[in-house]
């Protein structure tokens, strides 16, 4: 540079520095070099002749440079723009082509910050799409009124917009809120442009940038095509978003569509396998073979007792093979009449919770109102809602199967009927058939035998007659109603056993009244005759002294039984109460014990020490209590009336609510 000032310039120097600038732009390279070009020739002396001539030849360089800029700016940023637009009808997912276009905008116009606002159907509102470039969650989250900010002003005019200084332009409605978020994001300048669908806002593209700048009319132009595309892209996501819905709508329809008929396939073949079955007079067991089949799982059949009368699995079961029997322990057999009794009332099957994994699930068997049983179903997984409804239509061909079964055993309880009044009836012994009758029913005559005479409710008789197999199905037994009690003969000789087995089975029945009277052990015809009368005795003088809920022995009341028979409840209470009426009237009013004292005394034939031991209780508190009991009932062991008192406190006991002890 120094040889340039130190002399005139040459020809050669001069050319120079015109070929260095048009190598320059030729090259392309930046504004810098020109510069540079430039200020050698400022530097040059003011007395150069070429000096003005390279002066204007550079300004001149240095404008082309900045036209070319210019036109390779916006060559860029409508390659920008198209490959923006290619690329956004490459997207499908909607949230994808949010996103791209707030980024590829950001980029054009080389903003700090960008996203895209939309209008709620809701309330109007505008809220954030899509964000690029935010500091702040709270940016990701604002909305702004229909009236308000810029994309309400940007809406309303549906022209692009700009501004330099957005929080003191007072050229729109500001929003309090968005002015404070995008103070703390520190945002000076913005421009803006719709994004249009025919007439239709559907969103507003807002750029900003973090100092003050004036943004170009070719990049608002830029921008706005790339609105154009974005708007176009935003519908193309949409219709193929409404075109997927649809397509899987379709696809859903066309599944459910599927399994109904294959449900109706299935629904059909059960009803027409449990047809045949009941066309061809199948039983019980066959049924049950046929529905676990059917349904892929384990099947039991319970009597109303909750008994197991039969079960089956299916041939292709692989969730512990055929013994369902062996499964229903006790703990599991407790769980059933709770689920039971909701079918019962529900109308329909309910899940129960059996045994091992797997699912379970229990249906009454009704016909009408008459329970027949339960049917119970394991699967390894959960049944279908159609496949819920066969087995509970399973349920129904079941009732018919037990009713067939019902109406073909009829004739045989009806032979028990006539066999039990014939035993009990004397002029009908002279039949000589009658104890291989009775043998055929499973009762030997000859052996010891028990009468158990039980009288419930009339509700409740079918009921009760059905669990007398449960409770005695380890003896011999034969069971009918008659007169509206039921009679039970069996081959048993521990008749204290029998009541108390009895009294426990009958403690379930907590909705209803029941007596119960066991016999002596009796041998032949003529004994059981002459128990069963003894027995109908038993049963009404417990009626008239009002006791319920009990099961007692018969030679403990027979002789009270033969003695009342003629007296009424009332006449019986007269007895009790001119007997020993103070005794009792005094021990509620003190509380003491001197009836049961006076009882035990009787009963030790008058023994005070063995009474006392019997008691619990000194000799001389026996005594004690004696001289009060006189006193009360003056000489009652005087005149023949110790009898009359025994008899009157042996039936004061039988009114007491407690269980009769041997």
């Amino acid at each position: 540079m120094n040889d340039l000032t130190a002399s005139p310039l040459s020809g050669d120097q001069v050319g120079s520095l015109y070929r260095r600038l048009l190598a320059h732009l030729e090259r392309g390279d930046d504004l810098d070099a020109l510069m540079a070009v430039l200020a050698a020739i400022e530097a040059l002396p003011a007395d150069s002749p070429a000096k003005p001539l390279l002066g204007e030849a550079a300004q001149h360089a240095i404008a082309i440079w900045q036209r070319l800029e210019r036109h390779q700016q916006h060559e860029r940023a409508l390659r920008t723009v198209f490959e923006s637009a290619q690329a956004l009808t490459e997207l499908r997912a909607l949230d994808d082509v949010l996103q791209n276009i707030v980024v590829r905008g950001r980029a054009l116009l080389g903003g700090d910050m960008a996203w895209l606002a939309g209008s709620d159907s809701d309330d109007g509102c505008f809220r954030v799409l899509a964000i690029d470039g935010a500091n702040s969650e709270a940016s990701r989250e604002m909305h702004a009124p229909p009236n308000a900010g810029i994309a309400g002003h940007v809406a309303k005019t549906r022209a692009p917009f700009t501004s330099s200084r957005y929080l003191t332009d007072q050229s729109f409605s500001h929003d309090a809120t968005i002015d404070r978020i995008l103070a703390d994001e520190g945002l000076e300048s913005v421009a803006a442009v719709p994004l249009l669908a025919d007439d239709d806002v559907i969103g507003i593209l807002i750029v900003g940038n973090r100092y003050q700048r004036t943004f170009q009319p070719w990049e608002i132009s830029i921008l706005t095509i790339l609105a154009a595309h974005a708007s176009t892209a935003i519908r193309n996501a949409l219709a193929y978003a409404a075109k997927q819905q649809a397509l899987r709508e379709a696809e859903e329809a066309n599944r459910r569509l599927q399994e109904k008929i294959a449900a109706l396939e299935f629904a059909a073949e059960a009803d027409a396998r449990l047809n045949r079955q009941l066309a061809k007079g199948a039983g019980l067991q066959e049924m049950v073979e046929v529905i676990a089949a059917t349904l892929q799982g384990r099947i039991a059949f319970l009597d109303p007792t909750g008994r197991v009368l039969c079960t089956a699995a299916a041939p292709t079961s692989r969730d512990g093979g055929n013994d369902i029997e062996a499964l229903l322990t006790p703990e599991v057999l407790l769980r059933i009449p709770a689920a039971l009794g909701q079918s019962l009332f529900a109308g329909h099957s309910v899940p129960v919770e059996l045994w091992q994994p797997g699912h379970g699930r229990v249906v009454a068997v009704l016909s009408g109102d008459d329970h027949l049983g339960s049917l119970l179903i394991h699967t390894s997984k959960p049944l279908s809602d159609d496949e819920v409804q066969v087995f509970e239509r399973c349920s129904t061909a079941m009732a018919v199967v037990a009713l067939l079964a019902d109406r073909k055993s009829f004739s045989a309880r009806r032979d028990v009927h006539l066999t039990v009044r014939a035993l009990l009836d004397p002029s009908q012994h002279g039949d000589k058939d009658l104890a291989t009758r009775a043998k055929h029913h499973g009762l030997n005559v000859e052996a010891p035998a028990l009468l158990v005479l039980l009288a419930v409710e009339r509700a409740r008789v079918a009921h009760c007659l059905r669990q007398i197999p449960v409770i005695f199905r380890q003896y011999p037994h034969i069971a009918t109603e008659i007169d509206g009690r039921l009679v039970v003969i069996l081959n048993r000789s521990d008749p204290a056993a029998v009541r108390d087995e009895l009294h426990e089975a009958l403690q379930g029945e907590t909705d209803t009244t029941w007596l119960g009277c066991v016999s002596r052990t009796v041998y032949g015809m003529a004994a059981l005759a002459e128990a069963y009368q003894s027995a109908k005795r038993v049963i009404a003088l417990l009626g008239k002294l009002r006791r319920q809920r009990c099961i007692v022995q018969e030679p403990q009341l027979a002789l009270y039984a033969a003695l009342f028979e003629p007296h009424s409840a009332a006449a019986i209470a007269d007895t009790i109460e001119a007997a020993i009426g103070p005794l009792l009237a005094y021990d509620t009013r003190r509380g003491t014990e001197l009836a049961p004292t006076l009882l035990k005394f009787l009963d030790e034939n008058q023994n005070a020490r063995a009474a006392a031991r019997a008691l619990g209780i000194h000799v001389n508190t026996m005594h004690k209590r004696l001289e009060t009991i006189g006193k009360l009932l003056g000489a009652w062991n005087e005149d023949g009336r110790t009898v009359e008192i025994h008899v009157a406190l042996r039936l004061w006991q039988l009114q007491q609510n407690e269980r009769d002890r041997s």
